[in-house]
């Protein structure tokens, strides 16, 4: 569930139009700062060849890049097409896609950070309490402070 949360995050908020356009609970001051738990990384795997999705160009004829968005709570960039490039005075990280207009990731990447990568070790450190394992029907109530609700698929207590 989390996975698919990340990838919506990834493309509503860590883009420089939502930022332009102040529809993303981050802000462009907010590049290099604290916005998640230390034990968060987030990063696109647009250029990646084994990973669903990636390209070598985006719409825009730019080469793709891989890109950490999030290292360990730290804000380190945002998405960018040719336009919010040039707004913020930067480059193109090659996200031109699906549009023009506002810059996405393919294939968004969530590091474990400290905890183990299969569930039945998940379900062990978590004890007492509830495993969603999906989300289908999310739809976010307010983009700019990330409140959202959800049908839940499964559980587990």
């Amino acid at each position: 569930m989390s996975a698919h949360l990340y990838g919506l995050m990834t493309a509503m908020w860590f883009n420089a139009y939502s930022v332009i356009t102040e529809m993303s609970g981050v802000s462009k001051n907010d590049i290099g700062n604290t916005v998640a738990s230390e034990g968060l990384s987030i990063m696109d795997l647009s250029s990646d060849p084994s990973a669903f999705g990636s390209e070598s160009f985006d719409y825009e004829g730019n080469k793709t890049m891989n890109m950490e968005v999030i290292r360990r709570g730290t804000l380190t960039g945002l998405l960018h097409n040719n336009r919010t490039a040039a707004k913020f005075n930067t480059t193109s990280t090659g996200h031109a896609v699906g549009n023009w207009l506002r810059p996405r990731p393919r294939h968004v990447a969530i590091g474990t950070g400290r905890l183990p990568s299969d569930i039945e070790a998940i379900v062990t450190e978590l004890g007492n309490g509830i495993i969603i394992t999906n989300n289908w029907y999310t739809r976010f109530q307010n983009v700019k402070e990330g409140v959202f609700s959800l049908s839940l698929g499964m559980w587990r207590f």
